[in-house]
């Protein structure tokens, strides 16, 4: 019986570390959108064929498809302002006379992904505003079974114009189903198509409908300006945005949109510009181009391709960041976010690094030189494996933005950031593997090969 019941345990513990394969929503989704990245027409993207098929080629040609930036979302504007039953919403005959099914068809065959927007409403934002384009009320079945059926659309916007509060109460998660059917009739795993659902003023992070999106908005949209963002994300920190997101849902990774990024669209300096890029990543947010790449600067593809702030936003272990101090005084801010450990060496004499990156983000228009101190980085959420590691160690500091080491350090560090700027750094704790490996951690923590706090956000 004392067997049965070790066997079964260990089954339990095990399953509960989950699979190695990758899914499609296991890191936060990298591509561009037409929402800031065309020109706006009557306040709307101009969005045609022509159009993204060459955004299509420029996403190629400029290295961002390489980087990891795979989907190409096609936001409002795109719909027809007609429909016949039965046969699904097809897009807008004048602007792409060739059909949606063409364009996936050429963003395929450059391994890239087809993202389109909806609303649970009749009509969609521009619809409603009055140019006619139809939502799928009424028709979502047949909508999905086109778009994701036929079509292949590998990422989903569920907008909130034109809805009401009692409708949007089961929109949302109806959607979701009507793409587990569609994807059954297809043989194709759920959690193969993303779902954002973007009905921020719902709190989808709090009222349930966290279990079956992908994305959730957690704001209108957000201003390309220093301030301006970063009064947005003051704003939505305060609701705990972030408390369900990361990994571990039943469709894969859960994760917050803070907006697209308009890194490009001349609106900030590149410092500025950088600042934004390296909070979005702490943040685990999805970073989806607002700019129109096939004109876009090389110093911009440069902030969005780097390839060691992009590890930081893709890092495995999921766990979204978070500020552990906001000095009014100087208008700076730390942020921190937990990073999977880095196992190097051979096996007789391995070192397992305990991770994390830091922002020091400095709001005000001078220069701040500050202390960062190790004690104060550890007391944050998420933090205990690298603060148990961290003592009596070394702490290798690297800057992302540089990609340059910066030292090694005992206790802390004393960093330099320019006005309107952030410094992004890769805390990494070097530490020999012990005789007993083991001695600290749970049963679980040493099955699954991990820390009890790479797992603080799932629920």
């Amino acid at each position: 019986m004392r067997s049965w019941l070790i066997v079964l345990l260990l089954q339990v513990l095990v399953l509960s570390c989950g699979s190695d394969e990758a899914r499609t929503t296991d890191r936060p989704p990298l591509g561009w959108s037409s929402w800031y990245g065309l020109g706006k027409e009557d306040g709307w993207p101009q969005t045609d064929e022509r159009t993204i098929k060459e955004i299509a080629l420029a996403m190629v040609a400029t290295g961002l498809r390489d980087a990891g930036y795979t989907i190409l979302h096609v936001d409002d504007s795109w719909q027809s302002t007609t429909r016949e039953a039965g046969k699904g919403l097809q897009a807008d005959k004048e602007k792409f006379p060739n059909g949606m099914k063409a364009v996936a068809n050429f963003l395929h065959a450059r391994n890239l992904t087809l993202g389109l927007y909806t609303t649970p409403g009749r009509f969609s934002c521009a619809g409603e505003a009055g140019s006619g384009q139809l939502g799928s009320y009424g028709f979502m079945q047949e909508d999905i079974d086109l778009w994701i059926g036929e079509w292949g659309v590998g990422y989903l916007k569920n907008c909130i114009c034109n809805t009401t509060i009692s409708m949007r109460r089961t929109a949302y998660a109806d959607m979701r189903k009507a793409i587990d059917r569609a994807l059954t009739r297809r043989s194709e795993r759920k959690d193969s198509v993303i779902y954002e659902c973007s009905n921020f003023m719902d709190a989808p992070w709090r009222n349930g409908q966290h279990e079956y999106c992908n994305v959730w908005r957690v704001s209108n949209d957000v201003p390309d300006n220093f301030d301006g963002w970063n009064r947005a994300v003051d704003e939505v920190m305060k609701n705990d945005v972030n408390r369900v997101a990361g990994l571990g849902g039943n469709y894969g990774g859960r994760w917050s949109s803070f907006d697209f990024l308009q890194i490009g669209s001349m609106g900030q300096t590149l410092s500025e510009y950088r600042a934004q890029m390296s909070l979005w990543s702490i943040l685990a947010a999805p970073i989806f181009i607002g700019a129109d790449v096939r004109k876009i600067s090389k110093e911009a593809l440069d902030i969005y391709t780097n390839p060691e702030v992009l590890a930081v936003s893709q890092d495995p272990a999921g766990i979204p960041g978070y500020r552990i101090a906001r000095d009014l005084k100087s208008d700076v801010d730390l942020w921190i976010r937990p990073l999977s450990e880095r196992v190097t060496g051979k096996e007789d004499s391995k070192l397992h690094h305990q991770r994390a990156a830091l922002l020091v983000l400095n709001r005000s228009k001078k220069k701040r030189r500050m202390l960062v101190k190790w004690s104060e980085v550890a007391k944050g959420k998420g933090m205990r494996s690298w603060r148990q590691r961290s003592r009596n160690s070394v702490v290798l500091v690297r800057d992302v933005w540089k990609k340059q080491d910066v030292g090694r350090y005992a206790d802390g560090v004393e960093i330099e950031v320019d006005a309107h700027a952030g410094v992004m750094l890769v805390l990494q704790v070097e530490m020999k593997e012990t005789s007993h490996p083991f001695v600290g951690l749970t049963m679980q923590e040493i099955l699954c090969n991990t820390f009890e706090d790479q797992r603080l956000n799932l629920q």
